[in-house]
């Protein structure tokens, strides 16, 4: 039984990468967290909302965007149908 996050993380690390796909991402908390499993290697994000807001919070947070997938959907909505389009 899992008592502590971090027997999940390291359950995570022993598996295979997976890809995740994160709508409407420009969001501080979301691209830390994003930013922590991928240093972790756990995940290989692919983003999707408004680039320049994203691209704002990735400085100021210290997220290298250079090898993310982006897609620039300002409107959550459209960012929503975008993902779910990537997913399929």
């Amino acid at each position: 039984m899992i008592k502590k996050l971090n027997e999940i993380v390291e359950i995570a690390k022993n598996k295979t990468t997976q890809r995740i796909v994160v709508a409407a991402a420009a969001d501080e908390d979301v691209l830390l967290a994003l930013k922590n499993a991928q240093e972790l290697g756990i995940i290989v994000p692919v983003l999707v909302g408004d680039v320049a807001k994203i691209k704002e919070i990735a400085a100021k947070i210290g997220l290298d965007l250079a090898n993310i997938d982006q897609y620039d959907f300002p409107d959550k909505y459209e960012a929503s149908d975008m993902a779910v389009q990537l997913i399929r």
